[in-house]
């Protein structure tokens, strides 16, 4: 597991701008240049966290082989390896910072994107369509007629 995260964060661009490619080349002229930034979000932001988990999941549970040695001054071999797998999460409180920040655009952008329905007219609340009622006059238009 690499202690620096670099590659983590061009894989996360590398999977938004992706998600995006993907949307606006089948989107088949449809895609609107909102939801490709949108669908680029959901990327990475499910990147992140699922890069975080995965973290996490191995350096609990994975062979001592893929833990790199960070602490070199414990005392013993397993509290050097109990201490190692402990620190290999820090430099990734960032990657799920960045997760949590494109979280937090994502929400804005969903808001401020959100398309209202329309606002039905007089005709249309009548249950007519506009243009082909007759037009009300005198006694007919008060149902006496």
């Amino acid at each position: 597991m690499p202690t620096t995260v670099t590659p983590v964060v061009v894989f996360i661009a590398a999977a938004m701008g992706l998600a995006a490619g993907v949307l606006v080349l089948t989107g088949r002229g449809t895609a609107t240049s909102g939801e490709a930034v949108s669908v680029a979000l959901y990327a990475g932001t499910a990147a992140a966290l699922l890069i975080v988990e995965a973290l996490a999941v191995l350096s609990t549970y994975g062979p001592a082989s893929m833990i790199p040695d960070l602490a070199s001054a414990a005392l013993t071999p397993a509290a050097d390896l109990a201490q190692s797998r402990n620190e290999i999460e820090d430099p990734y409180v960032g990657i799920l910072f960045l997760g949590c920040l494109l979280a937090a655009v994502l929400c804005v952008a969903t808001v401020l994107g959100r398309r209202r329905p329309p606002t039905p007219d007089a005709d249309t609340l009548r249950g007519e369509t506009a243009g082909t009622a007759a037009p009300a006059t005198g006694a007919e238009g008060i149902g006496l007629g």
